[in-house]
């Protein structure tokens, strides 16, 4: 019988199913001892491999005989776009297949001959990003879909309008979710946090700000370009994601942008991460109460709840 050390190589590169191990003389019980986890009925993956999207697909299809889609969240991250991570792989497969075992994945069906719109991914199948985005209405909140589809519209061939193309289909769960997305969908944005403190301010009724806007100088230099802007009044919203360790040359650089603003007359609000998603009251008043220091007009005298419900679905 193999012992630990005579495991094949090959086997720890990728899933491996049970009855291929049982070539190389690997019962079940040394599979697990030596090193690898169960993941699906029948599948194994050695525990030195780093789990990703595209692991979790490949071990998935060794159980579906690799007629599956992946899909909503496994998809986004297949097309490298920023979703919450899905606790487990999710594939769209026909209903004739609802005999299979599909235990450890969330399965999605589609009727004979409605197969879903799916590109490849690197050799793997998953719906396109266009299509991934309509299905994800029925699995994220509303700040997190814009966040897929502020990334998505990045992408050659994807539009704004395509997005709302495929929003205007009848009959399907949370498609209204989709429609109000697009909505709110915007060019240049970088990471979801910036997504969710524009649409926060957006929701609380404060004037929507300029994203990605280039600031200048009065004689017509670039001096930098704020996540959020309100140009009008000289006022900069920067989101910091960064953590304590960050670089010295990083921080420098941010001391450095800070202080070219202050030099042209702008001023500009940090936001880190626990004032967005632990303190968003507070974060509210302080932006609100640097634009009407700075004379911004159409201020609401009451600022609006409306961002809660959608901002407590990321925190939770």
């Amino acid at each position: 019988m193999p012992v630990i050390k005579d495991i094949p190589p090959e086997l720890k590169t990728e899933p491996v199913l049970e009855a291929d191990a049982r070539a190389f003389g690997l019962t079940t019980k040394l599979l697990q001892r030596s090193g690898f986890r169960h993941v699906h009925r029948g599948v194994f993956v050695w525990r030195g491999l780093e789990d990703s999207p595209e692991l979790q697909y490949d071990a998935a299809q060794l159980t579906m005989d690799r007629i599956a889609l992946a899909s909503h969240q496994t998809a986004a991250q297949l097309h490298g776009l920023p979703v919450p991570g899905p606790k487990t792989p999710h594939f769209w497969l026909p209903e004739g297949e609802k005999g299979r075992d599909t235990r450890g994945l969330h399965v999605h069906w589609y009727k004979v001959g409605q197969v879903p719109a799916y590109t490849m991914v690197d050799n793997r199948r998953a719906t396109t990003i266009g299509k991934t985005f309509v299905d994800l209405a029925t699995q994220l909140g509303l700040f997190d879909l814009v966040a897929y589809g502020d990334a998505a519209i990045k992408r050659p061939g994807v539009t704004i309008d395509l997005l709302r193309q495929l929003s205007l289909e009848r009959g399907r769960r949370h498609i209204r979710k989709a429609r109000q997305a697009v909505d709110l969908i915007r060019d240049r944005v970088d990471s979801p946090p910036e997504t969710h403190l524009r649409l926060l301010m957006l929701l609380a009724g404060l004037p929507e700000p300029k994203v990605n806007l280039k600031a200048y100088d009065a004689a017509g230099e670039w001096i930098a370009t704020p996540d959020l802007s309100y140009p009008e009044v000289k006022l900069a919203i920067e989101y910091d994601g960064s953590h304590h360790g960050r670089r010295r040359k990083q921080w420098k650089r941010d001391v450095d942008r800070n202080a070219i603003y202050l030099d042209n007359g702008w001023i500009v609000i940090v936001v880190l991460a626990e004032h967005l998603y632990q303190r968003p009251h507070l974060l509210l008043d302080r932006i609100v109460g640097h634009l009407r220091d700075r004379g911004l007009p159409d201020l609401p005298d009451v600022l609006s709840g409306a961002w809660e419900p959608y901002l407590r679905e990321i925190r939770n």
